[in-house]
Parts: C-alpha cells; sequence; structure tokens
C-alpha cells in the first residue's frame, strides 16, 4: 500500500501472498519488511535516464551533479546546451533525451498521469524519444508507487531469475512474473535487494537501477 505521497509502505497481505513461492519466501526472511521512497515525476525520469549510464557508481555522480547544478528543474534542463549536460557525464545521446524529457514535462505531459493504469501511462510516456520500457517501469515504481510492475528489461531482474528460476528467455521471465502478480514490484524488490547485497560484498557486477 502506498502510506504517503513520498514511501511505499509493506503490507501483510503482499507478504503472505509471496510467500507462498519458497524462494521469495527465503528472500523475504533475509531482506525483511520492503519499503521504497517515492520521488516526483520529472526527477524519477530524470534519475532513470542518468540511470542509463553504464556503471551504477558512474550514473549516482551523474545524478547527483545534475541535482545540485539544477534542482531538477525541467526548465533549467530544457533550456541547458546538449554541452552543458554533457559536461556531467552524458554521453550525446542521453543528454538529448533528458531534454526530451523536460520538455514533455514543460508542456504538461505529466499532468494527471497518476490518473492512468499502468498501460495507459507507459504508452504516454513511451512516445517520448529516449523513453523506453525500462524508463517507464522505472516511474510507475519509483514515482506512482504501483506493485504490479514486472520490469523484463532490468539487468538486475534478468540475472536474478535466471539464477533463482532458471528463466532463460523473455517468455519464461515474463510468465514467472504472473506468479507474484499482483505484487510483482515487491517481488522486483526483493531480488534487487539480493543485486544490492551482493554488490556490497563485491561478489555480483550486476547492475542495479
Amino acid at each position: 500500500m502506498v502510506a504517503s505521497m513520498t514511501t511505499v509502505e509493506f503490507d501483510k497481505e503482499a507478504l503472505r501472498y509471496l510467500n507462498k513461492d519458497e524462494t521469495m519466501k527465503g528472500l523475504i526472511e533475509r531482506f525483511g519488511n520492503y519499503s521504497w521512497d517515492l520521488n516526483t515525476p520529472f526527477a524519477t525520469l530524470a534519475r532513470a535516464i542518468t540511470g542509463q549510464v553504464v556503471s551504477g557508481n558512474s550514473a549516482k555522480r551523474v545524478y547527483k551533479r545534475l541535482k545540485e547544478a539544477t534542482d531538477l528543474e525541467s526548465t533549467k534542463i530544457a533550456e541547458m546546451p546538449l554541452d552543458d549536460l554533457m559536461a556531467f557525464g552524458l554521453n550525446d545521446r542521453r543528454a538529448s533525451y533528458l531534454k526530451n524529457a523536460a520538455t514533455f514535462a514543460l508542456e504538461g505531459g505529466l499532468d494527471g498521469i497518476s490518473e492512468l493504469n499502468n498501460k495507459e501511462a507507459e504508452a504516454k510516456l513511451t512516445s517520448v524519444k529516449g523513453i523506453g520500457p525500462w524508463t517507464a517501469h522505472m516511474f510507475l515504481i519509483f514515482c506512482l508507487g504501483r506493485l504490479d510492475v514486472w520490469p523484463t528489461e532490468d539487468f538486475g531482474v534478468v540475472n536474478i531469475a535466471k539464477e533463482l528460476y532458471g528463466t532463460e528467455t523473455k517468455k519464461e521471465l515474463r510468465e514467472l512474473g504472473e506468479r507474484f502478480s499482483p505484487y510483482r514490484s515487491v517481488a522486483v524488490w526483493y531480488m534487487w535487494a539480493l543485486v544490492v547485497s551482493r554488490q556490497q560484498k563485491g561478489e555480483s557486477g550486476y547492475r542495479v537501477k
């Protein structure tokens, strides 16, 4: 459930549901109750687009620099020359994508998006050049707090699902997601928690957004 405008807190029903899966039960026992912070619409897009940088640590640095310099104000970013955006660590393509997202926000593209269902919101977002399914899914999870999102494009999800469940194809990964619906975002949170714990121990190169 969404406990406030800024946080998704754990729901006992979601945990009961996911505990039916023995592998997921083990992750829940290991990492405890889930929760994640929500961000504002444009800030979520900016973070996702900068998160497309190859290295996870590099992506964090780029986002931090961008935030400090612009306060993630869409007007500033839309008006900023590409070279200035690239100076934060973005390549020309991602700098262009970020400007597209800023223009989209300024033109009211994000207005009322919380009232759309997942498919409608994803379709609206992906109409913008540079916003693909993965970025749209991050928006659904980290801005709108939707609990039933399954980002099959995410490296962490792909690799952990393959390791834990033996999924080899996108079709198998999609079918695995159906097992966790209507709490697929929560299942993803536990997969990411495993990836992060391994990264902290230097055990895995998987990237988590």
